[in-house]
Protein backbone atom coordinates (compact mmCIF):
# COMPACT_ATOMS: atom_id res chain seq x y z
CA UNK A 1 0.00 0.00 0.00
CA UNK A 2 2.66 2.37 0.31
CA UNK A 3 4.40 1.70 -2.62
CA UNK A 4 1.55 2.20 -4.85
CA UNK A 5 0.62 5.52 -2.36
CA UNK A 6 4.09 6.69 -3.47
CA UNK A 7 3.60 6.15 -7.21
CA UNK A 8 0.80 7.59 -7.12
CA UNK A 9 1.90 10.60 -5.95
CA UNK A 10 4.71 10.27 -7.65
CA UNK A 11 2.73 10.44 -11.38
CA UNK A 12 0.31 13.00 -10.34
CA UNK A 13 3.72 15.16 -9.32
CA UNK A 14 5.11 14.77 -12.71
CA UNK A 15 1.67 15.90 -14.13
CA UNK A 16 1.63 18.93 -12.64
CA UNK A 17 5.16 19.52 -14.22
CA UNK A 18 4.11 18.67 -17.16
CA UNK A 19 1.10 21.25 -16.88
CA UNK A 20 2.83 23.91 -15.47
CA UNK A 21 5.55 23.60 -18.03
CA UNK A 22 2.66 23.49 -21.09
CA UNK A 23 1.72 26.79 -19.86
CA UNK A 24 4.32 28.74 -19.84
CA UNK A 25 3.42 30.44 -23.13
CA UNK A 26 0.21 31.16 -22.32
CA UNK A 27 0.10 32.36 -18.64
CA UNK A 28 2.21 34.69 -16.54
CA UNK A 29 5.36 33.32 -14.81
CA UNK A 30 2.81 34.23 -10.94
CA UNK A 31 0.46 32.73 -12.12
CA UNK A 32 2.24 29.30 -12.56
CA UNK A 33 4.13 29.90 -9.57
CA UNK A 34 0.52 29.91 -7.74
CA UNK A 35 -0.55 27.12 -9.07
CA UNK A 36 2.66 25.37 -8.92
CA UNK A 37 2.04 26.45 -5.24
CA UNK A 38 -1.66 25.05 -4.69
CA UNK A 39 -0.69 21.94 -5.97
CA UNK A 40 2.48 21.07 -4.08
CA UNK A 41 0.92 22.42 -0.64
CA UNK A 42 -2.63 20.28 -1.80
CA UNK A 43 0.07 17.38 -2.30
CA UNK A 44 1.48 17.84 0.85
CA UNK A 45 -2.33 18.45 2.55
CA UNK A 46 -2.51 14.98 1.11
CA UNK A 47 0.83 13.14 2.42
CA UNK A 48 -0.02 14.29 5.94
CA UNK A 49 -3.90 13.43 5.64
CA UNK A 50 -2.88 9.73 4.75
CA UNK A 51 0.48 9.76 7.35
CA UNK A 52 -2.55 11.14 10.06
CA UNK A 53 -4.58 7.99 8.86
CA UNK A 54 -1.89 5.74 8.76
CA UNK A 55 -0.91 6.91 12.37
CA UNK A 56 -4.48 7.12 13.98
CA UNK A 57 -4.98 3.35 12.47
CA UNK A 58 -2.38 2.26 14.08
CA UNK A 59 -2.82 3.92 17.53
CA UNK A 60 -6.31 2.61 17.42
CA UNK A 61 -5.63 -0.85 16.91
CA UNK A 62 -3.81 -0.88 20.60
CA UNK A 63 -5.95 0.95 22.22
CA UNK A 64 -8.54 -1.81 22.86
CA UNK A 65 -5.30 -3.88 24.98
CA UNK A 66 -4.50 -0.38 26.65
CA UNK A 67 -7.40 0.10 27.79
CA UNK A 68 -7.35 -3.36 29.39
CA UNK A 69 -3.98 -2.60 30.59
CA UNK A 70 -5.73 0.84 31.87
CA UNK A 71 -8.41 -1.08 33.95
CA UNK A 72 -6.05 -3.70 34.83
CA UNK A 73 -3.56 -0.94 36.54
CA UNK A 74 -6.73 1.08 37.91
CA UNK A 75 -8.31 -2.48 39.76
CA UNK A 76 -4.29 -2.73 41.05
CA UNK A 77 -4.02 0.82 42.37
CA UNK A 78 -7.24 0.31 44.09
CA UNK A 79 -6.14 -2.89 45.43
CA UNK A 80 -3.36 -1.24 46.73
CA UNK A 81 -5.27 1.74 48.02
CA UNK A 82 -8.22 -0.37 49.67
CA UNK A 83 -6.41 -3.93 50.28
CA UNK A 84 -7.84 -7.30 48.58
CA UNK A 85 -8.95 -10.65 49.56
CA UNK A 86 -8.84 -11.52 45.50
CA UNK A 87 -5.86 -14.04 45.26
CA UNK A 88 -6.25 -13.32 41.70
CA UNK A 89 -5.66 -9.86 41.43
CA UNK A 90 -2.91 -10.49 44.52
CA UNK A 91 -1.31 -12.44 41.60
CA UNK A 92 -1.04 -9.83 39.47
CA UNK A 93 -0.12 -7.28 41.70
CA UNK A 94 3.27 -8.29 42.20
CA UNK A 95 3.36 -10.87 39.22
CA UNK A 96 6.77 -8.44 38.75
CA UNK A 97 8.39 -8.85 41.83
CA UNK A 98 11.46 -10.66 42.54
CA UNK A 99 10.77 -10.69 45.96
CA UNK A 100 6.94 -10.25 46.88
CA UNK A 101 6.50 -8.39 50.58
CA UNK A 102 3.69 -11.56 51.78
CA UNK A 103 3.72 -15.27 50.47
CA UNK A 104 2.90 -17.10 47.98
CA UNK A 105 -0.42 -18.60 49.43
CA UNK A 106 -1.33 -14.96 51.41
CA UNK A 107 -5.24 -15.01 50.57
CA UNK A 108 -5.97 -11.22 51.57
CA UNK A 109 -3.55 -7.93 52.00
CA UNK A 110 -4.07 -5.11 53.48
CA UNK A 111 -3.94 -1.92 51.44
CA UNK A 112 -1.86 0.95 51.78
CA UNK A 113 -4.19 3.42 53.90
CA UNK A 114 -4.41 0.64 56.67
CA UNK A 115 -0.32 -0.17 56.24
CA UNK A 116 0.20 4.02 56.94
CA UNK A 117 -1.84 3.68 60.00
CA UNK A 118 -0.02 0.58 61.38
CA UNK A 119 3.04 2.78 60.41
CA UNK A 120 1.75 5.74 62.27
CA UNK A 121 1.01 3.27 65.46
CA UNK A 122 4.54 1.98 64.95
CA UNK A 123 6.62 4.85 64.86
CA UNK A 124 4.15 6.55 67.44
CA UNK A 125 5.07 3.72 69.71
CA UNK A 126 8.80 3.65 68.38
CA UNK A 127 9.43 7.04 68.03
CA UNK A 128 11.52 8.95 64.62
CA UNK A 129 14.37 6.92 64.04
CA UNK A 130 17.50 7.95 61.91
CA UNK A 131 19.19 5.50 59.80
CA UNK A 132 22.64 5.11 58.79
CA UNK A 133 23.83 7.89 60.60
CA UNK A 134 27.90 7.89 60.79
CA UNK A 135 30.40 10.02 62.71
CA UNK A 136 31.69 12.67 61.27
CA UNK A 137 34.76 13.65 63.14
CA UNK A 138 36.15 12.27 66.57
CA UNK A 139 35.23 12.44 70.38
CA UNK A 140 36.36 15.61 71.86
CA UNK A 141 35.33 17.38 75.05
CA UNK A 142 32.63 14.52 75.80
CA UNK A 143 31.27 15.01 72.21
CA UNK A 144 30.88 13.83 68.50
CA UNK A 145 29.70 15.17 65.55
CA UNK A 146 27.88 12.99 63.19
CA UNK A 147 26.29 13.23 59.96
CA UNK A 148 22.47 12.09 58.99
CA UNK A 149 21.91 11.30 55.16
CA UNK A 150 18.31 10.73 55.44
CA UNK A 151 16.25 12.23 55.46
CA UNK A 152 16.39 15.77 54.44
CA UNK A 153 16.30 17.83 56.11
CA UNK A 154 16.33 14.96 58.92
CA UNK A 155 14.64 16.91 61.45
CA UNK A 156 16.41 15.80 64.63
CA UNK A 157 15.36 17.97 67.54
CA UNK A 158 18.42 20.01 69.60
CA UNK A 159 18.24 19.28 72.93
CA UNK A 160 16.79 15.68 72.66
CA UNK A 161 17.66 12.29 74.81
CA UNK A 162 18.33 9.83 71.68
CA UNK A 163 19.66 6.39 72.00
CA UNK A 164 22.61 4.67 69.32
CA UNK A 165 22.62 1.44 68.49
CA UNK A 166 25.45 0.31 66.15
CA UNK A 167 23.38 -1.34 62.58
CA UNK A 168 24.77 -5.13 61.98
CA UNK A 169 25.36 -8.61 63.23
CA UNK A 170 25.60 -8.73 66.97
CA UNK A 171 27.84 -11.38 68.38
CA UNK A 172 26.14 -13.34 71.10
CA UNK A 173 28.81 -15.52 71.93
CA UNK A 174 31.51 -12.72 72.12
CA UNK A 175 29.76 -9.59 72.77
CA UNK A 176 32.65 -7.28 72.19
CA UNK A 177 33.29 -8.32 69.10
CA UNK A 178 29.76 -7.59 67.69
CA UNK A 179 27.29 -4.83 67.11
CA UNK A 180 26.36 -2.83 70.27
CA UNK A 181 24.18 -0.37 72.33
CA UNK A 182 26.48 2.95 72.08
CA UNK A 183 24.40 4.61 75.37
CA UNK A 184 22.28 7.76 75.44
CA UNK A 185 22.86 10.97 74.38
CA UNK A 186 21.74 14.38 74.06
CA UNK A 187 21.48 16.41 70.84
CA UNK A 188 24.37 19.54 71.83
CA UNK A 189 23.40 20.83 68.22
CA UNK A 190 21.76 20.75 64.82
CA UNK A 191 23.06 21.27 61.46
CA UNK A 192 21.29 21.33 57.74
CA UNK A 193 23.13 17.29 57.69
CA UNK A 194 23.96 16.15 60.77
CA UNK A 195 24.34 17.01 64.63
CA UNK A 196 26.48 16.56 67.67
CA UNK A 197 25.83 14.46 70.22
CA UNK A 198 26.77 14.18 73.64
CA UNK A 199 27.05 11.15 76.38
CA UNK A 200 24.56 11.36 78.91
CA UNK A 201 26.19 9.06 80.84
CA UNK A 202 29.92 9.46 81.93
CA UNK A 203 32.42 7.90 79.50
CA UNK A 204 34.88 5.50 81.38
CA UNK A 205 38.35 4.34 79.43
CA UNK A 206 35.97 1.20 78.06
CA UNK A 207 32.49 2.99 76.66
CA UNK A 208 35.05 5.86 75.26
CA UNK A 209 37.54 3.74 73.84
CA UNK A 210 34.86 1.71 72.11
CA UNK A 211 32.71 5.25 71.19
CA UNK A 212 35.71 6.24 69.31
CA UNK A 213 36.22 2.61 67.50
CA UNK A 214 32.92 2.85 66.15
CA UNK A 215 32.52 4.01 62.59
CA UNK A 216 29.20 3.32 62.01
CA UNK A 217 26.90 2.80 60.82
CA UNK A 218 24.35 3.62 63.85
CA UNK A 219 20.49 3.68 63.75
CA UNK A 220 19.60 7.07 66.32
CA UNK A 221 16.20 6.60 68.24
CA UNK A 222 14.33 8.99 69.99
CA UNK A 223 12.50 6.45 72.37
CA UNK A 224 14.44 3.04 73.30
CA UNK A 225 12.42 0.36 71.66
CA UNK A 226 10.38 -1.52 72.79
CA UNK A 227 10.80 -5.44 73.33
CA UNK A 228 8.40 -7.53 71.05
CA UNK A 229 7.96 -11.27 71.07
CA UNK A 230 6.88 -10.78 67.44
CA UNK A 231 10.65 -9.46 66.29
CA UNK A 232 12.42 -12.99 67.04
CA UNK A 233 9.16 -15.24 66.15
CA UNK A 234 10.44 -15.71 62.17
CA UNK A 235 13.95 -16.60 63.60
CA UNK A 236 15.45 -20.17 63.64
CA UNK A 237 17.86 -21.50 66.74
CA UNK A 238 20.75 -21.01 64.82
CA UNK A 239 19.94 -17.28 64.17
CA UNK A 240 19.02 -16.94 67.80
CA UNK A 241 22.04 -18.32 68.82
CA UNK A 242 24.24 -15.87 66.71
CA UNK A 243 22.11 -12.79 67.70
CA UNK A 244 21.66 -13.42 71.14
CA UNK A 245 24.30 -14.17 74.38
CA UNK A 246 24.26 -17.88 75.81
CA UNK A 247 22.62 -16.69 79.38
CA UNK A 248 19.51 -15.63 77.29
CA UNK A 249 18.87 -17.49 74.16
CA UNK A 250 17.02 -20.31 75.82
CA UNK A 251 14.23 -18.46 77.16
CA UNK A 252 13.75 -17.32 73.04
CA UNK A 253 14.11 -20.91 72.08
CA UNK A 254 11.35 -22.25 74.37
CA UNK A 255 9.18 -19.32 73.95
CA UNK A 256 5.23 -20.53 72.62
CA UNK A 257 7.28 -24.16 73.46
CA UNK A 258 5.41 -26.03 76.65
CA UNK A 259 5.86 -25.39 79.93
CA UNK A 260 7.94 -27.24 82.68
CA UNK A 261 6.92 -27.94 85.98
CA UNK A 262 10.08 -25.82 87.90
CA UNK A 263 8.52 -23.08 85.37
CA UNK A 264 7.37 -19.82 87.59
CA UNK A 265 4.12 -18.05 87.04
CA UNK A 266 6.00 -15.26 85.62
CA UNK A 267 7.41 -17.56 82.69
CA UNK A 268 3.93 -19.65 82.37
CA UNK A 269 0.89 -18.60 80.46
CA UNK A 270 -2.34 -20.84 80.04
CA UNK A 271 -4.41 -20.84 76.94
CA UNK A 272 -7.96 -22.57 76.31
CA UNK A 273 -9.27 -24.80 74.05
CA UNK A 274 -9.50 -22.78 71.19
CA UNK A 275 -5.67 -21.45 71.78
CA UNK A 276 -7.05 -18.15 73.26
CA UNK A 277 -4.64 -16.62 76.04
CA UNK A 278 -6.40 -16.45 79.70
CA UNK A 279 -5.51 -13.83 82.09
CA UNK A 280 -3.31 -15.01 85.43
CA UNK A 281 -6.47 -15.35 87.43
CA UNK A 282 -7.46 -18.07 84.91
CA UNK A 283 -4.77 -19.89 84.09
CA UNK A 284 -5.66 -22.88 86.88
CA UNK A 285 -8.52 -23.48 84.37
CA UNK A 286 -5.99 -23.87 81.31
CA UNK A 287 -6.41 -26.25 78.86
CA UNK A 288 -2.56 -25.82 77.85
CA UNK A 289 0.55 -23.80 79.79
CA UNK A 290 3.15 -22.78 77.47
CA UNK A 291 6.50 -21.35 78.23
CA UNK A 292 6.23 -17.71 78.28
CA UNK A 293 9.20 -15.41 77.90
CA UNK A 294 8.73 -11.93 80.11
CA UNK A 295 9.65 -8.69 77.43
CA UNK A 296 11.72 -6.60 79.36
CA UNK A 297 12.16 -3.11 79.42
CA UNK A 298 15.28 -1.89 77.78
CA UNK A 299 15.04 1.46 78.87
CA UNK A 300 14.82 0.73 82.21
CA UNK A 301 17.24 -2.32 81.92
CA UNK A 302 19.97 0.19 80.95
CA UNK A 303 18.82 2.80 83.34
CA UNK A 304 19.54 0.22 86.14
CA UNK A 305 22.75 -1.27 84.50
CA UNK A 306 23.97 2.09 84.39
CA UNK A 307 23.27 2.90 87.98
CA UNK A 308 24.61 -0.15 89.42
CA UNK A 309 27.63 0.33 87.06
CA UNK A 310 27.80 3.62 88.80
CA UNK A 311 27.72 2.32 92.11
CA UNK A 312 30.05 -0.83 91.23
CA UNK A 313 32.58 1.89 90.29
CA UNK A 314 32.35 3.77 93.17
CA UNK A 315 32.73 1.25 95.58
CA UNK A 316 35.97 0.39 93.42
CA UNK A 317 37.21 3.78 93.87
CA UNK A 318 36.33 3.58 97.81
CA UNK A 319 38.25 -0.18 97.73
CA UNK A 320 41.50 1.53 96.02
CA UNK A 321 41.54 4.23 98.36
CA UNK A 322 40.90 1.96 101.12
CA UNK A 323 43.57 -0.36 99.76
CA UNK A 324 45.84 3.01 99.70
CA UNK A 325 44.63 3.81 103.22
CA UNK A 326 45.87 0.60 104.56
CA UNK A 327 48.86 0.29 102.45
CA UNK A 328 49.94 3.81 104.13
CA UNK A 329 49.09 2.37 107.42
CA UNK A 330 51.12 -1.05 106.77
CA UNK A 331 54.23 0.98 105.61
CA UNK A 332 53.43 3.11 109.05
CA UNK A 333 53.32 -0.38 110.49
CA UNK A 334 56.35 -1.91 109.40
CA UNK A 335 58.38 1.51 110.32
CA UNK A 336 56.82 0.95 114.17
CA UNK A 337 57.84 -2.43 113.86
CA UNK A 338 61.00 -1.80 112.93
CA UNK A 339 61.74 0.98 116.18
CA UNK A 340 59.87 -1.05 118.35
CA UNK A 341 62.38 -4.02 117.57
CA UNK A 342 65.20 -1.93 117.66
CA UNK A 343 63.67 -0.79 121.19
CA UNK A 344 63.26 -4.53 122.43
CA UNK A 345 66.88 -4.94 121.13
CA UNK A 346 67.64 -2.09 122.99
CA UNK A 347 65.64 -3.35 126.42
CA UNK A 348 66.83 -6.74 125.93
CA UNK A 349 70.52 -5.58 126.64
CA UNK A 350 69.43 -2.96 129.27
CA UNK A 351 67.69 -6.27 130.46
CA UNK A 352 71.19 -8.15 130.16
CA UNK A 353 73.15 -5.33 132.10
CA UNK A 354 70.29 -4.89 134.89
CA UNK A 355 70.40 -8.97 135.85
CA UNK A 356 73.90 -8.42 135.61
CA UNK A 357 73.60 -5.00 138.39
CA UNK A 358 70.99 -7.20 140.16
CA UNK A 359 73.53 -10.41 140.77
CA UNK A 360 76.37 -7.73 141.69
CA UNK A 361 73.55 -6.21 144.09
CA UNK A 362 72.40 -9.53 145.68
CA UNK A 363 75.80 -10.51 145.69
CA UNK A 364 76.82 -7.09 147.77
CA UNK A 365 73.44 -7.56 150.13
CA UNK A 366 74.62 -11.11 150.84
CA UNK A 367 77.96 -10.13 151.81
CA UNK A 368 76.35 -6.59 153.89
CA UNK A 369 74.04 -9.13 155.73
CA UNK A 370 76.87 -11.27 156.73
CA UNK A 371 78.55 -8.45 158.27
CA UNK A 372 75.23 -7.12 159.57
CA UNK A 373 74.76 -10.61 161.30
CA UNK A 374 78.32 -10.08 162.92
CA UNK A 375 77.83 -6.32 163.98
CA UNK A 376 74.90 -7.93 165.84
CA UNK A 377 76.64 -10.66 167.66
CA UNK A 378 79.16 -8.29 168.59
CA UNK A 379 76.40 -5.40 169.56
CA UNK A 380 74.93 -8.76 171.92
CA UNK A 381 77.63 -9.28 173.25
CA UNK A 382 79.01 -5.79 173.70
CA UNK A 383 75.44 -5.17 175.31
CA UNK A 384 75.38 -8.03 177.28
CA UNK A 385 79.07 -6.92 179.03
CA UNK A 386 77.75 -3.84 179.47
CA UNK A 387 75.13 -5.28 180.88
CA UNK A 388 77.14 -7.31 183.11
CA UNK A 389 79.63 -3.89 183.67
CA UNK A 390 76.21 -2.05 184.66
CA UNK A 391 74.94 -4.48 187.10
CA UNK A 392 78.34 -4.84 188.88
CA UNK A 393 78.76 -0.62 189.06
CA UNK A 394 75.52 -0.92 190.20
CA UNK A 395 76.40 -3.14 193.18
CA UNK A 396 79.28 -1.66 194.61
CA UNK A 397 78.02 1.63 194.09
CA UNK A 398 75.20 0.41 196.17
CA UNK A 399 77.64 -1.02 198.70
CA UNK A 400 78.93 1.99 199.05
CA UNK A 401 76.22 4.36 200.57
CA UNK A 402 75.69 4.52 203.87
CA UNK A 403 72.35 5.80 205.81
CA UNK A 404 71.87 9.60 207.17
CA UNK A 405 69.55 11.31 209.29
CA UNK A 406 66.40 12.50 207.82
CA UNK A 407 66.95 16.18 208.33
CA UNK A 408 65.06 18.10 205.43
CA UNK A 409 67.48 16.03 203.11
CA UNK A 410 67.08 13.25 200.82
CA UNK A 411 66.73 10.28 202.52
CA UNK A 412 69.39 8.18 200.96
CA UNK A 413 72.89 9.98 200.75
CA UNK A 414 75.72 8.72 198.38
CA UNK A 415 78.97 9.36 200.26
CA UNK A 416 81.87 8.49 197.60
Amino acid sequence: MGIVFTAVIGIVALVALVATFLCIKNWHWAQMLLMLGIFLGGLGALFLSAETLRIHRALRQKLPRERTLIEEAEEINLAFRNGTENAGLIGKMFRDSEKPPFGADVESIPGIDTLARQVKQLTRQRGRVWRGVRPSGPLANDAIPVAIPQPSPHGMPPEAIVFAFEIGLSNGPNPSEGTQYLGQFKVVSVTPDGAVLSPIQQLDQRTGSRLERSKGPWSVYETMPDDRHELYAELNEQQLRQLLPPATVEEYLRHGGPANADDDEYHTAGFDEEGNRLGPDEISNAAEKRYDRPLRSYGYLFEELNRSKVVMQANAMALQKDISLVQEAQASAKKLQAYREGEKVALAKDLTLMKRDREAIEALSQKLAEIVDNAKGLLDQALTANEQLAQQLMLRQVGSVRPAAPAGGNLLRFEP
